[in-house]
């Protein structure tokens, strides 16, 4: 599984080679999704239903599961959905906002007062909702939303090709690097680099500054304020960790999905 998604009411949706979605009953398979491209993202969207939303062989994706089978989503994306589609990165889920971006062209983002266009940052980053405030990444470079557009953070960084950024705020923001396996920390004036204790960072996710999970090729590890330490019973290779509270935290990689409970 290289996505995980967290829906209302329990629902949970994860995307591999196949699609999967859990309402209730269990994990059951979805009909084939229009694409299974590792940058091909997974989401629910505000009527709690799966999205699909990213680039495949070089064309933007954007399908919505609805009435059983997955469909083109264009209507909801406006002038971004017309055909042939750009290249799309963005976020997609409950909170505000939603973003939807194709490169060198324009972002749409989609607030529950209504949507603005605004102009994408460079490249094809990708981009997590942290809070209420989307972050964008991409190599060595870090973009934050704000009600003037993507602002990059110019503060020398300590990596190189960023895999994967989780804010707790703006002076607290984790950053995972695959090769070479490293975390990084921005404390609102620098980037401190170390390295990581378990092997190749693959995602963040973060519910405080004492409370921050890693997965990665090694398996998985937490950070309680003062030191990270590798979490027992997650030994296989991990791509992603997202919860949907501090006691409830779930994990997807190579071997299937975990869910984890804290008292």
């Amino acid at each position: 599984m290289h996505s995980l998604a967290l829906g209302q009411k329990g629902r949970v949706a994860a995307l591999g080679n196949d699609a999967w979605l859990d309402a209730g009953k269990g994990l059951q398979k979805l009909p084939k999704p229009p694409a299974n491209d590792p940058s091909v993202t997974l989401y629910f969207g505000r009527d709690d239903q799966p999205r699909l939303m990213g680039t495949s062989q070089g064309r933007g994706v954007y399908a919505r599961f609805r009435k059983g089978g997955w469909e083109r989503g264009a209507s909801e994306i406006g002038k971004l959905g017309s055909l042939p589609m750009a290249p799309l990165f963005g976020v997609l889920g409950y909170d505000d906002p939603e973003v939807v971006c194709a490169p060198d062209r324009l972002c749409i983002v989609k607030r529950h007062t209504g949507w603005t266009m605004i102009a994408p940052p460079p490249g094809v980053p990708r981009v997590e909702l942290c809070g209420k405030v989307a972050f964008a990444w991409e190599r060595a470079a870090v973009h934050r939303l704000g009600d003037a557009g993507w602002r990059a953070l110019d503060v020398k960084p300590t990596f190189s090709r960023a895999e994967h950024l989780w804010a707790v705020g703006d002076a607290d923001i984790w950053l995972a690097e695959h090769e070479p396996s490293q975390v990084h920390h921005f404390d609102g004036k620098e980037w401190k680099a170390q390295a990581a204790v378990v092997q190749g960072p693959r995602a963040l996710w973060a519910t405080g500054p004492a409370d921050v999970w890693l997965a990665a090729d090694g398996g998985a590890a937490h950070f309680d304020g003062q030191r990270w330490s590798r979490v027992d019973g997650l030994d296989q290779p991990l791509s992603v960790v997202i919860g949907r509270s501090r006691r409830e935290i779930w994990f997807a990689g190579q071997s299937g999905v975990w869910r984890g409970l804290r008292d």
